[in-house]
Parts: C-alpha cells; sequence; structure tokens
C-alpha cells in the first residue's frame, strides 16, 4: 500500500459524527456513530464487507468474486492494507449493547504521487 501515514496529530481512533435515523426500526427511531474503525473490529468489518459489499457491489457480483477462494483472500489483504492507514469509518448502531452492530461502512485508502510504483497483485483473474 501507500507510504502515506495518518498524522499523529488526529486522534485515532476518532468519533466524527452522530446521526439520527428518518424512521423507525422495530418501533424505535436508530442512533448511529461514525468513527473511525477499531483495531479490535478490524477482521469483524471485513467480514461484513465480504458479506455484504462483495456480494451486492454490482462488480464483484458479476465477477463471483465470493465464489473464488483466491479473489476473497486477495480482497481480505487489500482491505487489511487499507485498513492500516487508520482513515477508514465504520458506522455502528448506538444504544445497541457493549458492541454494537455494524451497520455501514467505508474501507478507504490513501496513495500519491509517489505511490506510483506500487501494484496491487491480483492473480484470480
Amino acid at each position: 500500500m501507500s507510504g502515506w501515514k495518518r498524522p499523529e496529530s488526529v486522534p485515532y481512533p476518532r468519533v466524527w459524527r452522530r446521526a439520527v435515523g428518518r424512521k423507525p426500526v422495530e418501533g424505535k427511531v436508530p442512533s448511529f456513530v461514525i468513527q473511525d474503525v477499531p483495531k479490535d473490529r478490524e477482521e469483524e468489518l471485513l467480514d461484513f464487507m465480504e458479506i455484504h459489499f462483495a456480494n451486492n457491489e454490482p462488480l464483484c457480483k458479476c465477477l463471483k468474486l465470493t465464489d473464488d477462494l483466491v479473489s476473497l483472500k486477495e480482497f481480505r489483504k487489500l482491505g487489511t492494507d487499507m485498513l492500516a492507514q487508520k482513515i477508514s469509518v465504520i458506522a455502528f448502531l448506538e444504544d445497541d449493547g457493549p458492541r454494537p452492530r455494524i451497520v455501514g461502512a467505508n474501507i478507504i485508502g490513501v496513495t500519491t504521487r509517489a505511490d506510483k510504483e506500487i501494484k496491487h497483485e491480483v492473480s484470480s483473474f
């Protein structure tokens, strides 16, 4: 991945926003917290992305990414590399107990001009 690093001056993990849902779910309007991905939830997030993103995103679905173990391994490796930059965000259902449910996420990575030689090896296609 990139040589870019999150500045030490930016607290990690950080809560970026809280939001309230628009419609009741099971009789209650849900609240959400959007924050940096905590280190102890990274593997769970990769599982979540494999289930929800890789099975539903049009390109992943068309290529049947989840049917190919090599592709899944590469998908998780790229996600792990991007999570190491500590800029990905996750949304949790607030007031959902000590380990709130993941309800959304965006795994983000930074590349710069200096990274032009970095290549992501994809052997499965």
